[in-house]
């Protein structure tokens, strides 16, 4: 009995040894995710390139296998990376590595930028286990260039370069003078490709001032966000507004204690008017008054011509369309509704691809014969020797010649002497 028990115990010694070994060799591994760094830092405000790295240490037992290292990134605009995975054996501690640049990003079109916003970097080793990281970027845009103004009256004309950052999230440009801020969007038709434009009016009270102005462009803090990250150096300008024009001299008569504000409050909508010893004029953008207190009631602009700035033009190409009349191009005719196509002829044909008869050409042409030339002379001869006129004038020619040989020797014979 002594000896079953001790045989019995070896046994049971001996399995439960083995388990453990076969255990401790088939057995999860332990590894986890113990770090996940990013480098410059988790908050970046300019463009460069950040870096991140995750560590994995070894399971701490003898176990056999490998696991796969991943490092993945997802941002607020739904774009998604991941980096190339990395093996690792079980026994060995491992990590694994990425960058991007935040102008030039692998997962944007080329040479697109990366959308401001949170983004959000995961880290695993093939298991159950893993370890995340926020990084936020509130890049700001380029600077703008060629900012300069002038001014007509109490109107403002600003341009400036346009901005050329390839991002996706560009909100425009900010036009401040330090009390008030004009922003224009970039789909306000403001912009071509190459230059900005706009006019904004600062009232009456700007005219005879010199304002100092400054433009930042804007980006957006995130896709979706109401918040802007503005450019990092305001390009500034200043503005001399011309004073306005002297008032005409008053011809208004003596005395009178009704004159003045009262009546121009009364009148400001239709002209003013003029009343006793004071002046009144009256506008329709707002009824200012000469030598009294009150306004009229035709305008919105106060007695200080004090009002937001106002955008009355936008860059002057699309500005000057305001001015220029509409002229309507003629109603296009009527096209087929259905082409006929023409195809082409088979080689070896040649049937006309035209609807026009078969024309005959004709041409007249003359033949030539051998001694034709001399006979046409003894014909003319001919005629010539058959007229009448020819032989009579010879006979008489003849005769005169016959008259003038007798008379020659009559007159030879006379004898002169006597």
């Amino acid at each position: 009995m002594t000896t079953r028990l001790r045989l019995a115990g070896r046994f049971a010694l001996a399995l439960g040894v083995t388990g453990s070994v076969v255990g401790l060799s088939i057995g999860p591994a332990g590894a986890s995710v113990s770090s996940l760094s990013v480098n410059p830092g988790t908050s970046i405000t300019t463009n460069t390139t950040v870096s991140v790295s995750a560590s994995s240490g070894k399971t701490g037992v003898v176990a056999t296998g490998s696991r796969t290292l991943t490092l993945a990134i997802a941002g607020p605009d739904g774009s998604k990376y991941s980096w190339p995975s990395k093996s690792v054996p079980n026994t060995q501690d491992g990590s694994i590595s990425g960058s991007f640049s935040t102008a030039s990003p692998p997962w944007t079109s080329a040479g697109a930028a990366a959308a401001n916003g949170q983004y959000t970097l995961t880290a695993t080793d093939g298991s159950s286990t893993s370890k995340t990281a926020n990084v936020t970027l509130a890049v700001p845009p380029s600077d703008v260039t060629g900012f300069n103004g002038s001014a007509s009256g109490s109107v403002a004309t600003f341009t400036w370069a346009a901005n050329t950052d390839n991002v996706p999230d560009f909100a425009g440009y900010l036009i401040s003078d330090g009390t008030n801020a004009v922003k224009v969007t970039p789909n306000s038709g403001a912009c071509d490709a190459n230059s900005c434009g706009v006019s904004v009016d600062y009232g009456s009270a700007a005219r005879g001032q010199t304002y100092s102005f400054s433009i930042v462009a804007l980006r957006l803090k995130g896709p979706g966000s109401t918040g802007t990250v503005p450019s990092a150096n305001p390009a500034t300008t200043s503005v001399n507004f011309p004073a306005p024009p002297s008032p005409a001299p008053s011809t208004g008569g003596s005395g009178g204690s009704t004159g003045g504000g009262s009546t121009g409050g009364t009148s400001g909508g239709t002209g003013g008017g003029t009343t006793g010893g004071g002046t009144t004029t009256g506008s329709g953008g707002g009824g200012q008054t000469s030598g009294g207190t009150s306004t009229g009631s035709g305008g919105t602009t106060t007695a200080g011509g004090a009002r937001g700035p106002v955008v009355t033009g936008k860059n002057p190409g699309a500005d000057l369309g305001r001015f220029l009349p509409t002229v309507s191009a003629g109603a296009a005719p009527s096209l087929p509704s259905v082409i006929t196509e023409i195809k082409p002829i088979p080689q070896g044909t040649y049937k006309p691809t035209l609807a026009y008869p078969d024309q005959t050409l004709t041409s007249s042409s003359t033949k030539k014969v051998d001694g034709g030339g001399i006979q046409a002379v003894g014909t003319d001869i001919v005629k010539v020797l058959n007229l009448r006129t020819l032989w009579t004038s010879l006979a008489a020619a003849a005769l005169m010649l016959l008259v003038a040989a007798h008379l020659r020797a009559w007159l030879d014979g006379i004898d002169t002497t006597d």
